[in-house]
């Protein structure tokens, strides 16, 4: 089984997928380092967590997809490729739910530009609070971009758009303040309901079942928009 994991800029979609690899030994493919490569830049899934996003090099490669769209294309294909050919896979890949009509895991994770911006100032260890507008503007503008190029070439709204995915979930209310602690219990919770859906599909287990079905008491619709109904059964 594949799972793809997407959602806007710094919702944590590398962070996650990071510990579905390690938890469930899947291979991690990422979009940005397909089209880092293919802009002939090389960097680690660490590096792409903390720091890649926001370095020279995301300018650059941000500067060449706005010259053509073929980077994009290159980029979705190969992905594309990949989702239809390979298994135990997991992508961190905004477009591609919509992309392939493969089988996968595709969960979405919703989180506001707030707590976005609150998980940026703890990855990259930001000293002000609130800070210049800078980041919060890169942050919209990039949404905004991969919008853009998304609906030009597909005709998908990653704003709106939701119906492709097993799971959508809304992760803003767990990060509350910009420090690290606050930070870890995001991932720890997010990593917690993530992983058991996960896991149900692959192992198909109870303890699975029982600790999605925890967290769906404890926290309702606010942060479970939508899932698979078997999950929540029995």
């Amino acid at each position: 089984m594949n799972v793809i994991v997407s959602g806007l800029t710094a919702a944590g979609k590398t962070t996650h997928c990071l510990l579905l690899s390690q938890r469930y030994n899947l291979t991690l493919i990422s979009a940005a380092s397909v089209m880092a490569k293919l802009s002939g830049f090389e960097f680690t899934a660490d590096a792409m967590e903390s720091a890649f996003w926001v370095s020279e090099e995301a300018k650059q490669i941000v500067a060449l997809r706005k010259k053509s769209e073929q980077l994009d294309l290159a980029v979705d294909a190969v992905l594309k490729r990949l989702s239809e050919k390979a298994d135990n896979i997991v992508f961190d890949a905004c477009g591609l739910p919509w992309i392939s009509s493969a089988p996968a895991l595709r969960i979405w994770l919703e989180s506001s530009l707030e707590s976005r911006l609150l998980k940026s100032f703890v990855s990259h260890r930001l000293d002000e609070y609130p800070m210049s507008s800078n980041l919060l503007e890169f942050i919209a503008r990039k949404d905004q971009d991969t919008r853009d190029i998304f609906l030009s070439l597909y005709s998908f709204d990653i704003y709106e758009d939701r119906e492709v995915f097993d799971l959508v979930l809304d992760i803003s209310s767990l990060i509350r303040r910009p420090h690290i602690l606050s930070a870890k219990r995001s991932i720890r919770i997010a990593d917690e309901i993530i992983s058991s859906i996960v896991g149900w599909r692959l192992e198909g287990t109870r303890e699975h079942r029982a600790i999605f079905q925890k967290h769906l008491a404890a926290y309702g619709d606010n942060m479970f928009i939508s899932y698979p109904p078997d999950i929540s059964q029995g």
